[in-house]
């Protein structure tokens, strides 16, 4: 899709493609509406409240638009200032010296990224900007942050081609798999099937793209979780997350 001086696309939003798996994995909150509700709730006014001074916790999914890297003056590192778009809004991304050397390798314009953040309301702007914490390109999205996934099969389906891709992505550790479910639609029968726990899957990108090879976009129905990934180590508990792990980490499989 071509893109003029300004920054606009011509011919459509490349993101427009993503945009039900992005609003899948995102509880179906846009940029622009997870700003509005952060500017709403966080009492930007209360700066007495230290959570309210770090930001509320969020994620957001974006195209990457523009990158601006800075030198540190202590000569220590390096930061970023990185402006995402998804259509429905357009905000900066500030990447301080820790996150963005541990980030900078998934930072390219014209990618899609999905962020884990604080957002926080800016007096110079007068908006909200958020401060990234970790980044996770939306290419390796099923990786991170698969929790189950459905096949639909009916009585024309080659099931050995699907079965074989299962054995060969079992998860070496059931507990952190995704969940199989086998949505049958056969002309006598239908119904459901789960998998054993035994045989969760690891999901990978070559699992899903094999499986929509074999299975078709269509019979593939990713569950996201957004809880699943975990870093190595949590800070402290974090009010401002009550609410949003329920909204977000819990994607029912709708087909």
């Amino acid at each position: 899709m071509e893109k003029n001086a300004l920054g606009l696309y011509l011919t459509g939003h490349p993101i427009d493609s993503y945009k039900a798996e992005l609003m899948d994995i995102l509880g179906g909150e846009t940029l622009a509406e997870t700003l509005q509700r952060v500017s709403e709730n966080s009492g930007t006014n209360n700066q007495a409240n230290k959570f309210a001074r770090r930001g509320k916790r969020v994620w957001v999914a974006g195209l990457v638009m523009d990158i601006r890297v800075r030198s540190l003056k202590s000569g220590n590192g390096k930061m970023a200032f990185v402006t995402i778009d998804d259509r429905s809004a357009r905000t900066e991304v500030n990447f301080f010296a820790k996150s963005y050397a541990q980030n900078q390798e998934h930072l390219k314009v014209d990618d899609i990224l999905i962020i884990k953040g604080r957002a926080v309301y800016d007096d110079f702007s007068g908006s909200m900007k958020i401060n990234a914490e970790q980044v996770f390109p939306l290419s390796k999205a099923t990786t991170y942050f698969a929790d189950a996934i459905q096949i639909t099969v009916d009585d024309k389906t080659a099931l050995e081609p699907i079965l074989t891709t299962l054995r060969q992505h079992t998860s070496d550790k059931p507990s952190t798999g995704a969940d199989v479910y086998f949505h049958v639609n056969g002309k006598h029968i239908e119904g459901k099937i789960r998998l054993p726990a035994t045989q969760r899957l690891a999901m990978d990108t070559d699992c899903y793209q094999t499986l929509l090879k074999h299975c078709g976009e269509s019979c593939v129905t990713v569950r996201y979780n957004l809880s699943k990934w975990q870093p190595e180590t949590e800070s402290e508990t974090d009010p401002t997350d009550e609410g949003l792990q329920n909204k977000k980490s819990i994607q029912y499989l709708h087909k």
